[in-house]
């Protein structure tokens, strides 16, 4: 998977570990956030996870990637690219967002 570009980063797109199950003929059948089990849903056409909550400066909540592919690779899963959407703090590591949806899955 390519290094992110600045604009993608500032635009909230970056990399998150996350379990993928496909199903019998190779299709993705479930995303799974391993930290948090929180399962993705599939809206037709992509994989999205809305947070528990709107991430704010005041709090730790939102949907997490990180910029670096080497920092996202210490959890367990799949490396993935995923933009986020909605309310979003960025950070010089990685972001956290209100929404995310599933861009790209590493093969």
């Amino acid at each position: 998977m390519k290094r992110l570009t600045k604009t993608e980063r500032e635009n909230g797109i970056g990399y998150k570990a996350l379990l993928i199950a496909k199903d019998g003929r190779g299709n993705v059948g479930r995303v799974t956030s391993p930290l948090t089990l929180a399962k993705w849903g599939f809206d037709g056409c992509t994989w999205t996870l809305t947070a528990h909550k709107e991430p704010t400066e005041d709090n730790f909540a939102g949907v997490y990637v990180a910029f670096d592919a080497k920092a996202a690779r210490q959890n367990l899963g799949q490396l993935c690219k995923v933009v986020l959407s909605g309310k979003a703090i960025i950070h010089e590591t990685g972001a956290r967002g209100e929404f995310a949806r599933l861009l790209e899955i590493e093969s």
